[in-house]
């Protein structure tokens, strides 16, 4: 499959980016668009858009993950997917990414599963989640650490505006959950 095959087949309100083998953006979708000017990312289509590399938008424990998901799916020639959370501070959103070999690249459709009010705790921020001066959030469901008691808790003050002092990592369930056969 080609680029504009890949981007016909994609559902309307998916968000899609096709990749060069380099894993440098060629086009995004107008569902990726969309999803980011309705969560206040517009940022993110100056970052990540035309040119620039996917790898760049991914926290370092993942990264190498990702970069041997890429060679997987251009070696096998078979897609890979997952399920990951996206959630804003108000909303849990339950995505599906599908990564797939086009001729020359990848495609990547980010298809949304489950959107609802978020319930559950939530907490207010506070120094007891500074360790040496930083937040360690999950790189998978942005729930940070709480010092000293290595609990992760939903802060949503941290979700909808991010402090700079943040770190990313991997709360114990998301590792279950994604890592545990590692």
């Amino acid at each position: 499959m080609d680029a504009l095959t890949f981007f016909e087949s994609v559902s309307g309100g998916d968000s899609a980016c096709a990749l060069t083998t380099e894993l440098r953006i060629i086009a995004v979708s107008p569902g990726w668009t969309q999803f980011a000017l309705q969560n206040g990312g517009r940022d993110v289509l100056v970052r990540w858009g035309a040119g620039a590399e996917i790898t760049s938008a991914i926290p370092e424990p993942l990264l190498s993950h990702y970069r041997a998901v890429f060679e997987r799916v251009w070696t096998t020639r078979q897609p890979w997917d997952c399920d990951y959370e996206c959630s804003s501070a108000e909303i849990y959103r339950l995505f599906r990414m599908r990564i797939y070999p086009l001729v020359d690249g990848f495609g990547i459709v980010h298809a949304l599963r489950i959107e609802e009010p978020r319930h559950g705790g939530r907490h207010a921020p506070g120094e007891a989640y500074l360790e040496h001066g930083l937040i360690a959030m999950c790189s998978y469901c942005r729930k940070v650490r709480h010092r000293p008691t290595s609990r992760w808790d939903w802060v949503p003050a941290y979700v909808s505006s991010r402090p700079p002092n943040i770190s990313h990592g991997m709360c114990p369930s998301c590792a279950a959950h994604y890592w545990g056969d590692v």
